[in-house]
């Protein structure tokens, strides 16, 4: 899946999805590529169906993104266990946040910008009123606990992106 100049939307599975509406926008056509993080977040109506590809922290999240998907990817990565992903952009994510771990949708777009993609976020915690969201919290309201991230300077590394548009 070539992304080097292509427009690509990453989302990713934070509550900042929920009552978009931008469904038929994304399935439409108007990115490239569309890449979704870990599972299928989101009320279709809010985030559309379309997945080219699917990036999964560990392969045996695999099963869970295909049977939770209404549409099959053109293919799952996984950034962990996968043998197709480059490993040093893992620690390029966590060195460039400054923590010890980088959530799976920075390490997908700090992966996507490296090959070169145009990219669009949405579902990383910014709201269209240009506020973040404190805490991680999944479209159904549950909070992450996992703890793993660090949420705030998650946040600050999207900020210094100036080439990726936060939808």
């Amino acid at each position: 899946l070539v992304v080097k100049g292509r427009k690509v939307l990453l989302i990713g599975s934070g509550k900042d999805l929920v009552g978009r509406r931008l469904g038929e926008r994304i399935d439409r056509g108007e990115w490239d590529v569309v890449v979704r993080c870990n599972h299928f977040y989101g009320d279709p109506v809010d985030v559309g169906t379309r997945t080219d590809l699917a990036v999964v922290r560990e392969g045996r999240f695999e099963k869970d993104f295909l049977a939770e998907a209404p549409v099959t990817p053109l293919r799952v990565i996984s950034t962990n266990d996968g043998p197709n992903f480059p490993k040093a952009v893992l620690q390029q994510a966590a060195q460039e946040v400054g923590h010890r771990e980088a959530s799976v949708g920075l390490i997908a777009a700090r992966w996507l910008l490296n090959c070169g993609a145009r990219l669009s976020a949405i579902g990383i915690g910014h709201f269209p009123d240009g506020h973040w969201i404190a805490q991680k919290t999944y479209p159904n309201g549950t909070i992450d606990t996992a703890g793993f991230c660090d949420w705030s300077k998650e946040n600050a590394w999207w900020m210094r992106q100036r080439g990726v548009k936060l939808l």
